[in-house]
């Protein structure tokens, strides 16, 4: 019977650790209850949305090729410098048509 208890208890911690740094579904609104420490390569990356002011903490969401999660720190240098990559990187680019006449 502790076998069993200690092993259940050590599930539970396993799925808690998981989870803890993923970002958590709220209706309406995705939240993260804490931060990925680790720079992602930016190559990986396809998005990236903020949190909702609502959510209890700051945090961006980056997406990867995989479409796995992070919630990483906003206030990190490197993470403003990959969201505007990311928009440049998404915002349609404009040609211009020029015609020449005879």
């Amino acid at each position: 019977m502790k076998n069993l208890t200690a092993l259940l208890l050590l599930g539970l911690f396993c799925c808690f650790h998981m989870m803890h740094a993923a970002p958590l579904l709220v209706p309406s609104m995705l939240c993260c209850m804490d931060h990925v420490k680790v720079k992602i390569p930016f190559r990986q990356l396809v998005s990236a949305r903020r949190t909702s002011d609502n959510c209890p903490n700051k945090a961006i969401i980056f997406t990867t090729k995989k479409g796995n999660q992070f919630c990483i720190d906003p206030t990190q240098p490197w993470v403003q410098n990959y969201m505007t990559k990311l928009e440049k990187r998404s915002a349609p680019t404009k040609t211009m048509m020029m015609s020449s006449s005879k």
